[in-house]
């Protein structure tokens, strides 16, 4: 038969079930997917130092793990019995990671959890500065997982954020925060707005702006004011150049 070709990344994802998804098990996929994948992640339970560091030998270059509220009070609320309801440990297997050498690092809040989500926003912003300063060998992207309505009765977010707030959030939340943030071109952002990261290139790369407006022009009737202020100077550096064009 046909060999099969390698591929790029495997994000190896399980529940929080240590007898029968644990390190051994764990090892065990990665070494089977190790000969087909370039990149292997986990997104997993939080795990001990040393177990990031058994799994970093079997391959494993990433750890994605999101601590979904930075609400302590209200966290146990969400998780109230199991090893995910420990506040601590989850919120410190960050460093766990970073102390392990772990190549690249995944973090989020589940925006919908809390009403105040601009408040979680903010405390993983002044987290990820943190790990930046302390383990400053590893690569980070930041996740912006939505909530939505359930249709069939069952748990409802207490917000729902929209996709405008999502756009302006990832520019002006993060961009605004720069005392505390490296520039948004230094980590990956996920989010439903495809542009949204390219723009945020242009807050302190103007040099990308000719490169913005071709990728602007291949996604035709994307409405810019969804993510930009009419005012700002990036909504106006982009609207010259288009118009110039």
């Amino acid at each position: 038969g046909s060999e099969m070709c390698i591929r790029d990344s495997l994000l190896i994802v399980t529940g929080e079930n240590p007898a029968k998804a644990g390190v051994p098990y764990l090892a065990r996929a990665l070494d089977l997917a190790k000969p087909y994948f370039s990149n292997l992640k986990i997104e997993v339970m939080p795990l001990k130092t040393e177990e990031y560091e058994e799994l970093k030998a079997h391959g494993m270059n990433g750890v994605i793990c999101f601590q979904e509220t930075y609400h302590k009070a209200n966290y146990n609320i969400y998780h109230p019995r199991g090893m995910k309801s420990k506040f601590e440990w989850r919120v410190n297997g960050f460093d766990r990671m970073g102390q392990a050498g772990v190549h690249s690092i995944g973090m989020g809040v589940l925006i919908g959890l809390e009403k105040e989500w601009r408040t979680d926003i903010t405390m993983m912003a002044y987290h990820l500065r943190y790990l930046q300063k302390h383990y400053w060998r590893t690569k980070y992207s930041v996740n912006f997982p939505r909530m939505r309505p359930s249709e069939n009765g069952g748990f409802q977010p207490n917000v729902v954020m929209s996709d405008r707030e999502l756009a302006q959030v990832t520019i002006k939340r993060f961009s605004k925060g720069a005392s505390f943030l490296m520039a948004l071109y230094s980590f990956s952002i996920s989010s439903s707005v495809r542009m949204v990261r390219r723009i945020g290139l242009l807050i302190w790369k103007p040099q990308y702006t000719q490169e913005l407006v071709q990728e602007l022009v291949i996604y035709k009737g994307m409405n810019m004011d969804m993510v930009l202020p009419k005012r700002s100077s990036v909504y106006l550096r982009l609207n010259r150049a288009i118009v110039s064009k």
